[in-house]
């Protein structure tokens, strides 16, 4: 029997996998965790609860799901854009974009809700915010969806079509805006969203998909967003045509012109192979194995007498590719070269006489031989040649499935025509793709196009830039494509294409940065790999990041956002809806997995946490960190809803603790109001009674009698009795209302003493509430509230409120989430070998936590006992302080051979985890 006391001093290994638990060998087994959910693990050794999410509006059809979009033009201007059906939607600053607002002159109390807005120019099913009516106050701060559009009038109705019945709202009396939310149509599909690939330069974003023709969304002003095609210039092409077909353009310059093929070659016989396709007879044919050709006029063997690719047998033989022989060939027959598609309108086609190149687009399909195009650099003749080359993208053929930026250049790949091949633009030139001048010259800055030759065919998925090359990622594989010459730059003559590792990518995620890596998701989703230049081997590795955590990707990861600040994490969505996040700084050699499941549901039932459908990172408006950005599928008064919800910032030590954001879905409910306040004689001293405030402006209704004035400020002088190096705290000034004089003066009680007699400024003081209104989106819902920084009891939300046990000017509500930890099996304290398996007893544990408050901790999470933090002196009426603190819990467990320590936190406070530093009692064998 041996009492050892073993220090759980960090937690960045993340949560391991079940299989691992055997592994006390390991190194990184000590500072690993069973379960690590809502905690993430800080790069230094910590374990810190995640914050919240603020709800910041539904997206268009909450029924259907939409993708996230990251839009940086410079860390100051940073958009998320919501892609839907058939839409895309913008977000800046924290909120949506709303176009300029047009005033409100009235709003019914009918069912549906009638407002009046005096030539507003909205169409039916457009989508509009609400705010600064009086008298009907629940309107404010809602999103609407018009119908039974009016010149001067529109109906209201929710996302999904359901009127707002305002027969019990109170009485319009005036003012209020409505902006209609900023939204530009797409002909992107819901079942589109996850294969589409984007790539930004400045103002302008490139998308790409292999069903649409390229294109740019480009911003003129935050309110003035373009979508449009890409007009391609002179490229990219197919190969030179190698056969014997030769396009005749009926003029050199100009509009409307004809190209065509005049070339026919008699046919003279068919028969059965002696495999039971049809062998075609035709004296010198020229045709070669791969060629598209059309026969017509074949009698007998009617059955020829269709569009086919050949194979060629001899100089006068060839087999029709999957024909059935039937019926004995009669006579006659031509074929005709297939150059043509009726999908090929907008495609290009290059056409070289002697030395000259010129190219064309086609602008109208006649036949497989003959087009009308739009020239767009002069032909060097109009004499058939046999020189010609059609552009790579078409309606028929497809179009790139991703984009990206390399040494100057755009790169397009993944065409399913050439799904091996890249192709990138000329220099700084990003949509022009000329593979030579119109002399023929190829220069070093003409376009490049190169194939991945590996003896298969594995699409091309996703492309990253880094000094290395440019990394390739494809169904079999990664490629690096770079020059062939060492510290060359990439020129269509100077180009070459190396295999780097052979895992695959899967199409539906983009890849992201971290430092030198590059991480992606492997082909079978289950696995993340960080693709990087090793030194040692001159090449690229891919290592498995879910190595030991193998558990992780069991329901398989899909999209990726990396978020470098405050540190380091990787966070991306899975099939069941979690949110896993990869602590991960290779300089450091740390790689630590967590899982974050949101508080709420995703069913009837409430069985089920919501699902995270989309996932994004920008950097905040102030550029003090990235913000994490989603989309929620939750279930919300029996209908599915899908929010876009943003990650709070995390609670740091100078916050004022009313404001630590810790609850999912969330919203701030702030009593500031917009006059200046004097405080009166006596507003110093807490109990003065009879003490008047008079504020600058109509603020106090006779109503507001028993409500509470209040305001908050920091204390530089303060002093933590128990750490005099920390300095400053916010304290709180209170009064009670007691009497009504006017709407600019009341007379109050003093609960908490005034700083000061100064004037304070306009939304430096607040009034208090006895309910949280505009709950709408959490209807029906249990809410959890931090209160002025202390808790409250949870609520229900009815009518889009939650009525108080007691009033306050500032609050934090949203839904409850679980934040938990529990340690790997504990491995100390046997004398002969290890100390799995054996039996022992925790006898204490002492919980290391920083700036925290709350929380409860045992054996298990159903034996849990609730964390006592060091008792201070605290003024009547401040809420516990959030504090730095050694929680010491008597164990109740007994004896075990297990031997794991769990911790919980559910109030609406951070917690963060230094260390575990149980004492245990270990009984060795024997």
């Amino acid at each position: 029997m041996v009492r050892a006391s073993p220090n759980f001093n960090a937690f960045d290994a993340g949560e391991f996998a079940p299989i691992t638990e055997g592994r006390t060998d390991l190194s990184r087994y000590g500072f690993a965790c069973r379960i690590l959910e809502n905690f993430i693990p800080r790069v230094v050794g910590p374990a810190a609860r995640r914050p919240g999410t603020s709800f910041i509006a539904s997206t268009r059809f909450p029924v259907q799901d939409a993708l996230l979009v990251r839009f940086e033009y410079s860390t100051e201007q940073a958009y998320v854009l919501e892609f839907g059906h058939l839409y895309v939607r913008f977000y800046r600053n924290d909120g949506p974009l709303l176009e300029a607002t047009k005033p409100i002159s009235g709003a019914s109390q009918t069912n549906p809700v009638v407002l009046t807005i005096l030539n507003h120019g909205y169409a039916n099913g457009e989508d509009i915010e609400v705010s600064g009516i009086g008298g009907m106050t629940q309107l404010n701060g809602r999103r609407f969806r018009v119908a039974n559009v009016n010149t001067n009038t529109v109906e209201l109705t929710d996302q999904h079509g359901s009127p707002v019945n305002g027969a019990g709202y109170s009485g319009y009396t005036s003012g209020g805006t409505a902006g209609r939310v900023y939204t530009l149509t797409t002909t992107y599909q819901e079942g589109d969203l996850n294969q589409l690939k984007f790539a930004q330069s400045a103002d302008i974003l490139y998308i790409a998909h292999t069903e649409y023709v390229p294109r740019k969304l480009q911003r003129y002003g935050a309110t003035n967003w373009v979508l449009s095609q890409i007009d391609f210039q002179d490229g990219p092409y197919l190969p030179v045509n190698n056969a014997q077909t030769t396009l005749t353009p009926s003029a050199a310059s100009g509009a409307g012109i004809t190209i065509s093929s005049a070339l026919s070659v008699a046919i003279t016989g068919a028969a059965n192979n002696g495999a039971g396709a049809i062998r075609i007879t035709s004296a010198n044919h020229g045709w070669k194995t791969g060629d598209k050709i059309d026969i017509t006029g074949v009698l007998g063997t009617t059955e020829a007498n269709a569009t086919w690719t050949v194979s060629r047998v001899n100089a006068n033989t060839y087999d029709l590719n999957g024909s059935s022989f039937a019926n004995a060939y009669v006579s006659g027959g031509t074929a005709k070269p297939h150059v043509f598609e009726p999908t090929d309108l907008g495609r290009l086609v290059r056409i070289q006489h002697a030395s000259s190149w010129g190219y064309a687009k086609i602008t109208a399909y006649s036949s497989a031989v003959s087009v009308t195009a739009d020239v767009l650099s002069n032909f060097g003749g109009t004499t058939a040649s046999s020189s010609w080359r059609l552009g790579l993208y078409s309606q028929g053929g497809g179009y790139p499935s991703c984009v990206t930026f390399y040494e100057g250049r755009l790169f397009w790949g993944g065409c399913p025509l050439t799904p091996t091949r890249v192709d990138g633009s000329m220099s700084s030139n990003y949509e022009t793709f000329s593979p030579s001048s119109t002399a023929a010259v190829v220069a070093d800055d003409n376009a490049v196009a190169y194939p991945l030759d590996s003896g298969d065919v594995n699409n091309v998925l996703w492309m990253k830039d880094d000094e290395k090359g440019l990394l390739v990622g494809t169904k079999g594989g990664e490629w690096v494509v770079r020059a062939n010459t060492l510290n060359g730059a990439l020129t269509p003559t100077n180009v070459k294409a190396t295999r780097a590792t052979t895992y695959g990518s899967y199409e539906g995620s983009q890849p992201v940065r971290t430092g030198k890596d590059v991480i992606f998701v492997q082909r079978k989703r289950r696995k993340i790999r960080n693709l990087n230049y090793t030194y040692e081997i001159d090449g690229f590795n891919a290592g498995d990041l879910t190595i030991l955590s193998g558990h992780i990707g069991r329901l398989e990861f899909g999209q990726l956002a990396f978020q470098s600040e405050p540190e380091g994490w990787v966070w991306m969505t899975r099939g069941d809806g979690q949110l896993p996040v990869l602590t991960y700084d290779r300089d450091e050699q740390k790689i630590g997995w967590s899982r974050q499941i949101l508080g709420g549901f995703q069913d009837v039932a409430r069985r089920r946490p919501p699902i995270v459908r989309s996932v994004c990172t920008i950097p905040d408006p102030n550029d003090a960190r990235d913000e994490v950005w989603l989309i929620v599928q939750r279930m919300i008064n029996g209908r599915v809803e899908r929010y876009v919800e943003l990650f709070a910032p995390e609670w740091e030590n100078s916050d004022d603790q009313e404001q630590a954001f810790y609850v999912d879905s969330g919203l701030i409910f702030d009593g500031r109001q917009a006059q200046t306040l004097q405080p009166g004689t006596g507003a110093t001293a807490k109990g003065t009674t009879g003490v008047d405030f008079t504020a600058g402006g109509d603020v106090f209704k006779p109503s507001d009698v028993g409500r509470e004035i209040s305001m908050r400020w920091f204390d530089y002088a303060a002093l933590d009795p128990e750490d005099p190096a920390v300095q400053g705290a916010w304290i709180s000034a209170k009064a009670r209302i007691t009497a009504f004089g006017s709407p600019t003066q009341v007379t109050a009680t003093i609960l908490a003493a005034w700083p000061s007699l100064d004037l304070v400024p306009a939304n430096g003081w607040r009034l208090s509430a006895s309910a949280l209104s505009n709950l709408w989106h959490l209807e029906g819902e249990t809410i959890s509230v931090n209160a002025e920084g202390a808790t409250h009891p949870d609520i229900v939300v009815a009518n889009g409120r939650a009525p108080l046990t007691r009033a306050v000017g500032y609050a934090v509500a949203g839904l409850k989430y679980n934040s938990r930890l529990q340690t790997m099996r504990i491995e100390a304290g046997a004398v002969d070998g290890t100390a799995q398996g054996k039996v022992k007893r925790i006898n204490e544990v002492t919980f290391r936590v920083l700036q925290s408050l709350g929380g409860e901790a045992g054996p298990d999470f159903t034996s849990m006992v609730p964390l006592k933090y060091r008792t201070t002196t605290i003024p009547m009426g401040e809420a516990p302080p959030i504090g730095d603190d050694d929680c010491r819990v008597l164990w109740e467990k007994g004896y075990e051979t297990k031997g794991r320590i769990a911790l919980r936190q559910s109030a609406p406070f951070p917690m963060t985890v230094i260390a575990v530093l149980p004492q245990v009692t270990t009984y060795d064998k024997g």
